[in-house]
């Protein structure tokens, strides 16, 4: 039979790793894991997506109550509804009446060293642009909204990322489909924001 160890050195070194890094005690984790702590700890490692989304959601509602100056009743309703709501639900990530503002949040990490998106993870921004298009079931016609698409950011290679994402055809064909404009956002002093467009906003947490 085949020897396997090849690839189990590899695995147990980089679980190895991050235990360590986390916990700060140099030991071999791996060793000792049972199935049970491996399940328990699948269990944990999946909701790791769902607690940066969160945190990004956070973010992304901070910049939005400076950059459009909501009072801290109106960004205090803000960050409760997105405290409120659960992980994968039906609506916008983030849904404001006044000013009117539809958003939605990707904590996504780009994948061959930070060069660009995978074709799953582009396919999903370019879903997420039409939905603050056409709407949702919680928002049915988004025409009179300002449409914001928050991306984590992770510097250069979320940089790297979008740059070639909204270069591709694929993208361009997209969204010339949908009949809007996506511009990326930057990080600039408040300025009105064009309904008619949808905005890329990169956030860190």
């Amino acid at each position: 039979m085949k020897n396997y160890n090849g690839r189990l050195t590899e695995l147990r070194r980089k679980l190895n790793y991050h235990l360590t890094k986390l916990t700060g005690v140099d030991k071999d984790f791996y060793a000792a894991l049972t199935q049970d702590d491996l399940l328990e700890l699948k269990s944990a490692v999946a909701d790791i997506n769902n607690v940066l989304t969160f945190k990004a959601t956070i973010a992304a509602a901070q910049w939005l109550g400076t950059h459009f100056q909501l009072n801290e009743t109106a960004i205090q309703e803000v960050m409760d509804t997105v405290d409120g709501a659960k992980p994968n639900s039906n609506g916008f990530d983030i849904h404001i009446n006044t000013p009117a503002i539809v958003a939605e949040v990707k904590s996504i990490v780009p994948v061959s060293n930070g060069m660009k998106f995978g074709q799953n993870q582009s396919d999903s921004i370019i879903n997420d642009i039409r939905k603050l298009i056409i709407g949702k079931k919680s928002v049915p016609g988004t025409d009179a909204y300002i449409k914001i698409l928050f991306i984590l950011d992770l510097v250069e290679r979320t940089d790297n990322a979008i740059k070639k994402l909204m270069e591709s055809r694929n993208f361009k064909v997209s969204v010339a489909a949908l009949g809007k404009e996506v511009c990326l956002l930057e990080d600039t002093a408040p300025v009105a924001l064009d309904v008619n467009k949808v905005y890329i906003k990169r956030v860190r947490i």
